[in-house]
């Protein structure tokens, strides 16, 4: 929380923008910002205990002062690493690091991308709610995951004209939706469609508008 404090200290200037800054911090920015810092203060242990105990400073070697008994930390003795590579135990720990991390950034983009999937379905099946069943299928159908945000707004326009046309077009038919015929005759009463009404919705399921209905 300190971390994501720090960095909206530098991008709010007025008081009125403390609130919206606050309210537009999502939970996962608060767990990628603590698993980024876990993963840096490890890696920052890893390298400095790596770094005391071959005598190392930024990568180079500390020159260790000549004579002194051995007393204070000047006599301590300083370990190489064999052959002058890389300590396992510390590429380990660091690939271990790395690949825990990119699990985590991998299930929270997972989780962010099922709960837009849901939102949108959500919101899709809210316009097209005033349908009969038989004119909901296509819509349904209709895939909402892996748009842009650009791309989503489109097709839900697209899909609110289409079916405050398709609503239009039927009540001035005199066709009710979800009223069976009292009489048992074949008059339109929201199963059959119009061929209008096929050319409508028949792209959302990708079939021919023509030669009978698209679902």
């Amino acid at each position: 929380m300190n971390r994501i404090a720090d960095k909206l200290c530098k991008t709010v200037t007025t008081a009125e923008q403390v609130q919206t800054a606050v309210d537009g911090v999502t939970i996962q920015q608060v767990i990628e910002g603590y698993a980024d810092s876990r993963a840096t203060e490890a890696s920052q242990t890893a390298v400095h205990t790596y770094e005391q105990k071959y005598g190392l400073k930024d990568g180079a070697k500390v020159e260790q002062p000549s004579g002194g008994g051995g007393s204070g930390q000047g006599g301590a003795p300083v370990q190489t690493p064999q052959g002058g590579g890389t300590d396992p135990v510390l590429l380990q720990t660091l690939q271990s690091l790395q690949e825990s991390n990119r699990k985590l950034s991998e299930r929270l983009d997972r989780m962010d991308s099922e709960r837009t999937t849901s939102s949108r379905k959500q919101q899709l099946s809210g316009i097209i709610a005033k349908l009969p069943e038989n004119l909901k299928k296509a819509y349904e159908r209709t895939p909402v995951d892996g748009l842009t945000d650009e791309q989503f707004n489109t097709l839900i326009g697209e899909v609110t004209t289409e079916v405050d046309g398709i609503v239009q077009a039927t009540q001035q038919k005199g066709a009710i939706f979800g009223r069976p015929s009292a009489t048992g005759g074949s008059g339109s009463q929201g199963g059959e469609l119009t061929q209008e009404q096929k050319d409508a919705i028949a792209h959302r399921d990708n079939k021919p508008a023509s030669g009978g209905q698209p679902f």
